[in-house]
């Protein structure tokens, strides 16, 4: 009894801080919005694309891939490579910097960032546009758990 007692004067003291939470959780069942439910992703397929990175020379891209078409969307927020390899033609860098035209935000001492996201037909294409010259997309493009393009839908 006399522990008992004890319990009930120490709890005393922490009565009004009971009752503050007690209110605080009231009120937010009261105000609280059903939430959807978001989609459990198995895979880093969504939508029948799959996310892809390119990571190489300390620079990040990140795009989506649509292996029905085999096209590539490079997303906004990534960057691209400022220069180009001393083999990239004279007509590319005039385009790809027609593309960019526009396109970036931030630069760094070798990026640019884009604020948009881009198209390309095929991998390879948005490999060269990123790297700054001629790359082989199917296997510079990877999943999260770092299988290339061509592991994943070319090898069997």
């Amino acid at each position: 009894e006399k522990s008992r007692e004890f319990e009930t004067e120490d709890f005393k003291y922490f009565r009004p801080l009971f009752d503050q939470i007690k209110t605080i959780n009231e009120d937010f069942q009261t105000y609280r919005v059903e939430e959807e439910e978001e989609p459990t992703i198995t895979s880093p397929e969504t939508n029948g694309l799959t996310d892809v990175i390119f990571d190489r020379k300390g620079i990040i891209a990140n795009a989506k891939f649509n292996p029905t078409t085999e096209s590539l969307k490079v997303l906004s927020g990534s960057q691209v490579y400022k220069q180009f390899t001393s083999a990239t033609p004279e007509t590319y860098r005039t385009q790809r910097t027609q593309l960019l035209d526009g396109k970036y935000g931030n630069e760094t001492e070798i990026a640019f960032t884009l604020t948009e996201d881009i198209d390309f037909e095929t991998p390879s294409g948005a490999a060269k546009f990123v790297n700054g010259g001629a790359l082989n997309g199917w296997l510079v493009w990877k999943d999260i758990d770092g299988k290339t393009l061509d592991e994943l839908f070319r090898s069997s």
